[in-house]
């Protein structure tokens, strides 16, 4: 179980990697279409704070976060839970939207 943590924060960390371009993208999009100025959401803040310690946010705009958070040390099999995955992100993705 340790192992497919590992691996599932590897891949954060991959989409981690991929938001300075995008932040780039996206302020270079509500530059030139003022119109999306207001789905421009993502700042550096997001960059700095994403993969630290083990939290994972990001914005989907209209005050909306999905959030994760993986626990390098968490042994599901050691507690009894056998989650499915699919199930479990979807009800993180259900209940980590919060309005501001």
């Amino acid at each position: 179980m340790e192992a497919r943590g590992e691996a599932i924060e590897a891949e954060a960390m991959k989409l981690c990697a991929r938001l300075p371009p995008l932040l780039a993208s996206q302020q270079a999009l509500a530059s030139a279409l003022p119109a999306f100025q207001p789905y421009a959401t993502m700042d550096q803040q997001d960059i700095d704070d994403c993969g630290k310690d083990g939290h994972y946010d990001v914005d989907l705009g209209n005050g909306s976060h999905a959030t994760a958070q993986i626990e390098a040390d968490s042994h599901d099999s050691d507690h009894g839970q056998n989650t499915d995955a699919a199930a479990e992100a979807d009800a993180a993705a259900k209940g980590s939207s919060r309005g501001n």
